[in-house]
C-alpha cells in the first residue's frame, strides 16, 4: 500500500517513484512472489484545501493520462509536471481492471488495486503490472499542502477491513503487508481544524496574524527540538491548544503517534501469519548519512516550513520527517531499516530493500 504526497513539490519525487516500477515488479517476479499493490494519497482535507479532492485513504486505480488537470500546480506560480511526472512514463491512456474476488468476497469485480495471484493478473491484455504502475503510482501536484499522510494511511487500512468500502478485502490472510510513505513534507495529521483558522489558535503560526498559516505551522505544532540551531535533536511532541508540551493524547493538537501505533498492530493480529512491515521514503540524508536539524537560512523558508531541509538533491528537497521517522522505527524490527531519502537519484534500491525485508 503506497502513500504518495500529491502537493504542488512532488512531480521529480512520483517520476522516480513510477519508473523505479521496472526494477520493482522485475524482483517480485524473481522471487515468485504474488501481490496486490494499492495506491493513495496524503490528502486527508483542510479548511484552506477546499479547492481538492481529498482522497481520504480511498484507493486511486486510474491512469494518470486520464487525469492531467491534476499535473499542473497554481501556486505562487504555475508548475506544470505533466510531462515528466506523467505523459514520459506512462504509455496507456485507460487501464479497465479485470474483475476478481477476494477472502471476503467470491462475487468477481473490479477492485481498485492492481493484483497478480497465482500467475493471473487483473490488467487487460497487452498491459503489463509494471506499465500499470507506471501510470497508476503518479498522484499529480494539486493536493492539500496540508498533507496527513499518517491520518491517510489509518483511513485507507481501515477502509480494506470495512465491509461495504471498495477497497474491502485488500489484505490477504496470511499475506505479509508493506506500508509505504512517500512525502517531501512533515505530518500535519491534526486532531481539528482550529489550530488552522484564524480564529481559533494561533500560536502555532510561524506569522500570528496573517491571513493563513503557513505549512510551518505542521512542525510546530507537532515537533520539539533542544538547544539551538542546529539543533541537539529533534523530536514528536503532544502540545495542547495553548502550545504547551506534555498533553495528553486526547488534547493533543496533533492526532498522537499512539494512534497509529495500535493502528498498525492491530493489522498485524489481524493479518493472520503475515506480517505487516512498513517504510518511509522522506526527508531524510541520502546514504545513510546523519540528519542535521537546523533552521533554514532563508527567513522565509523558515517562516514557510519551520525547520530547514532535512535533505536537498537538484529538484527535491524535502523536510526531516520527525512524526514518521519515530512511528516507522518503532514499528520495524531493531534490524531493519524503513526509512529511506527521497533526495536519491532513483528508488530503486530503496524498493529492492523493502522487498528483501518481507521475504522469508
Amino acid at each position: 500500500m503506497f502513500v504518495i504526497d500529491n502537493s504542488g513539490s512532488m512531480g521529480t519525487a512520483q517520476a522516480r517513484l513510477a519508473t523505479a516500477m521496472d526494477t520493482f515488479v522485475a524482483r517480485l517476479d524473481n522471487e515468485g512472489i504474488d501481490f496486490r499493490i494499492s495506491v493513495t494519497t496524503t490528502d486527508d482535507g483542510n479548511p484552506w484545501c477546499s479547492g481538492t479532492t481529498p482522497e481520504g485513504g480511498s484507493f486511486v486505480a486510474s491512469s494518470c493520462r486520464s487525469r492531467q488537470e491534476q499535473f499542473v500546480f497554481n501556486g505562487g506560480s504555475t508548475v506544470d509536471v505533466t510531462d515528466e511526472a506523467c505523459l514520459d512514463i506512462c504509455s496507456h491512456p485507460t487501464i479497465a481492471l479485470l474483475p476478481t474476488t477476494t477472502d471476503v468476497d467470491p462475487s468477481p469485480s473490479p477492485r481498485p488495486w492492481i493484483e497478480r495471484i497465482d500467475g493471473t493478473t487483473n490488467l487487460p491484455k497487452g498491459v503489463t503490472p509494471a506499465a500499470a504502475l507506471r501510470c497508476f503510482l503518479p498522484m499529480g501536484v494539486d493536493g492539500c499542502a496540508f498533507e496527513r499522510p499518517l491520518e491517510s494511511l489509518n483511513k485507507a487500512i481501515t477502509r480494506t477491513v470495512t465491509n461495504g468500502e471498495d477497497e474491502y478485502g485488500f489484505i490477504r490472510d496470511g499475506a505479509d503487508t508493506l506500508l509505504v510513505i512517500v512525502t517531501d513534507e512533515v505530518d500535519c495529521s491534526a486532531s481539528g481544524e482550529g489550530i488552522f483558522l484564524p480564529d481559533g489558535s494561533q500560536v502555532f503560526w510561524s506569522n500570528p496574524g496573517s491571513p493563513a498559516p503557513s505549512s510551518g505551522l505542521c512542525w510546530n505544532a507537532g515537533v520539539a527540538c533542544s538547544g539551538a540551531s542546529p539543533y541537539d535533536g529533534c523530536s514528536s511532541e503532544n502540545y495542547d491548544a495553548e502550545g504547551d508540551p506534555g498533553a495528553s493524547d486526547d488534547d493533543a493538537v496533533m492526532l498522537p503517534l499512539s494512534r497509529y501505533e495500535d493502528r498498525i498492530g492491530q493489522l498485524d493480529v489481524a493479518n493472520g501469519a503475515g506480517a505487516v512491515r512498513v517504510a518511509l521514503i522522506g526527508g531524510l540524508p541520502d546514504a545513510g548519512g546523519d540528519l542535521v536539524y537546523e533552521d533554514a537560512g532563508n527567513p522565509a523558508d523558515q517562516e514557510n516550513w519551520g525547520i530547514g531541509w532535512g535533505c536537498e538533491s537538484g529538484s527535491v528537497s524535502a523536510l526531516p520527517p520527525v512524526r514518521m521517522r519515530e512511528l516507522f522505527q518503532d514499528a520495524a524490527e531493531p534490524a531493519e531499516c524503513p526509512l529511506y531519502s527521497i533526495c536519491s537519484d532513483d528508488y530503486c534500491d530503496e524498493l529492492e530493500h523493502m522487498i528483501d525485508r518481507v521475504l522469508p
